[in-house]
């Protein structure tokens, strides 16, 4: 690396406005915080500030920043009334003045020093591109054991790019934590409409705008998982995921009628126990529904729980015979 890069990255290079946006939501858990906060100020690359959105119903956050803000680059604001997820995440990226964003959320953290000046390295030498994201390292977020490492192989990646609707199958790129993107007009914002899918809602429009993404195979980013979040919730809200699969297939033209998204609806509609079209509706998805498909998907469902009772049955007539 070197010349105007060298300039631009170097800790004593002039800070008129600083080059990355470290964007925090926050809302209590003030000890997973605490670790994000300290891994940024380990970092080697020094020309970021860090914006605070507080969503807690008490003080424990602010009173954890206030030891921050001796740094100038840390920044706390307190949202009254409070916002919830995602205007919370937009709220801190619009407040924020970087040339990059960083959303990073408060159970998560930086796994090495270097992994924002990495980060930053790849979008200034590539330009042409808006977006990258790197490998997560994925942890208990109460014991710290290891429980997987993200880390997408390039055929999923070659998929994504070509098709990044096809994120709904199964969210390759990660929790946003692990993203970088250039602040631009083109770049969306979170969709304040839902919560679970609203990452992967997010990428598909930014890819879209800008299919030249960039990926750093380095687990740079630490991701906590507990009971807690948001997604772990939303996972047993059966109205919620109906609506917001339902949401997303509209807004981003998903045809539930081809596969593989004719297989997938037909399990969510067998996980959420949907027994006729009435039932998306009841969640509160008032969009165009493909009746004749869902129709398919509802009957394939009722045959296949006919079929493991049956299965069921003849295993237990066979071992009485026996």
């Amino acid at each position: 690396m070197g010349g105007q890069l060298d300039g631009i990255l170097r800790d004593d290079a002039p800070k008129i406005l600083p080059l990355v946006s470290v964007c925090v939501p926050a809302y209590q858990q003030v000890a997973y915080l605490k670790k994000l906060l300290d891994s940024v100020l380990l970092q080697d690359f020094k020309n970021f500030e860090v914006i605070i959105t507080d969503d807690s119903p008490d003080d424990s956050v602010r009173q954890l920043a206030i030891k921050y803000l001796t740094d100038s680059r840390f920044k706390y604001f307190r949202n009254a009334p409070a916002l919830g997820t995602p205007q919370n995440w937009n709220e801190a990226v619009c407040r924020a003045n970087g040339k990059y964003i960083k959303i990073m959320h408060h159970d998560d953290w930086f796994t090495e020093r270097h992994s924002l000046r990495a980060l930053v390295e790849i979008l200034e030498q590539h330009p042409e591109s808006d977006f990258v994201f790197c490998a997560t390292d994925i942890r208990n977020a109460d014991t710290n054991a290891h429980v997987r490492l993200n880390q997408p192989t390039a055929q999923q990646i070659e998929t994504m790019v070509n098709l990044p609707e096809s994120l709904i199958l199964g969210n390759i790129l990660g929790v946003p934590s692990a993203t970088l993107y250039r602040r631009n007009n083109d770049i969306p914002v979170y969709d304040s409409r839902i919560k679970f899918l609203v990452d992967v809602d997010f990428y598909v429009a930014a890819i879209r705008q800008n299919a030249c993404i960039q990926y750093e195979p380095r687990a740079l980013v630490g991701v906590g998982v507990s009971a807690t979040q948001v997604t772990t919730h939303a996972l047993k809200d059966k109205n919620l995921m109906l609506f917001e699969y339902f949401y997303f297939a509209q807004k981003h033209r998903v045809n539930v009628a081809q596969q593989p998204y004719f297989s997938f609806f037909t399990e969510l509609l067998k996980k959420c126990r949907v027994r006729n079209v009435s039932d998306i509706k009841a969640a509160g998805f008032n969009g165009a529904l493909d009746e004749r498909t869902l129709k398919k998907m509802i009957a394939r469902r009722h045959f296949y729980g006919w079929e493991a009772r049956f299965r069921r049955w003849v295993m237990a007539i066979k071992s009485k015979i026996r």
